[in-house]
């Protein structure tokens, strides 16, 4: 039987002083390393974070319908939860999720504790949440984006890895230096995602174009939307 680790957070605000985001998150990384691999783990409260719609380099932990700009507060969680094999809750679904559980729950007033026994009325709070889940959330699928080629996702896992010293570092000294290797890594990344994806988009074009050439009208708009 799988446990369910939750840790509820306040985090320091955006404007926050950067040692005390260090303090908090170091904190916090050293709370997710205590609990078992094998565990589900939840961080709830208040992030103070924004994380924006753009997730290029970050599909594994962002989901799509981000809004905005993200902020300090929103990278540094990202790649916390990036560096844990952690997924950012999306907005929409989780408003769908509480929504869809809440009309299920509505059954449980119905109930009476002289007719319904402890197990039974867990078996029902244990397959609306099931279900719910599975209607909302569905399962993990591990797709990845066509255009990302094999040396772009191989630099995002090195910068995973040296955020991982990042929040593991010990003294202010380590905790600079990791961070310059980090940030260096970081445009290292998105200067990859930008030009392989434009090497893809110009490959499509290409595909089109021939497709046109042939007189294949059909062609284009398959190739278009097919990715």
């Amino acid at each position: 039987m799988l446990n369910t680790a939750v840790i509820q957070v306040y985090s320091p605000t955006n404007n926050a002083d950067g040692e005390e985001k260090d303090d908090f998150y170091n904190f916090l990384q050293t709370t997710v390393n205590s609990i078992p691999k094998q565990d589900i783990l939840m961080i709830i409260g208040d992030l103070n974070v924004k994380v924006g719609k753009d997730r290029t380099g970050r599909e594994r932990e962002m989901g799509p319908n981000g809004i905005g700009e993200m902020n300090e507060n929103g990278e540094i969680f990202a790649d916390v939860c990036a560096v844990n094999s952690l997924v950012i809750g999306d907005p929409k679904i989780v408003q769908d999720y509480h929504i869809l559980l809440q009309n299920k729950f509505s059954v449980l007033e119905n109930l009476h504790d002289d007719e319904t026994s402890i197990n039974t009325a867990w078996e029902i709070i244990r397959d609306s949440i099931v279900q719910a889940c599975e209607e909302t959330v569905g399962y993990l699928q591990q797709n990845r984006k066509q255009w990302m080629s094999e040396n772009t996702w191989k630099i995002v896992n090195e910068r995973r890895q040296v955020k991982e010293k990042v929040l593991t570092a010990i003294t202010r000294q380590q905790k600079k230096q990791t961070q310059e290797q980090y940030n260096n890594k970081d445009k290292e990344v998105k200067k990859s995602c930008k030009q392989v994806k434009r090497n893809f988009v110009e490959q499509l074009a290409k595909e089109a174009e021939a497709a046109c050439n042939k007189g294949d009208t059909p062609k284009p708009y398959t190739t278009l939307h097919s990715h």
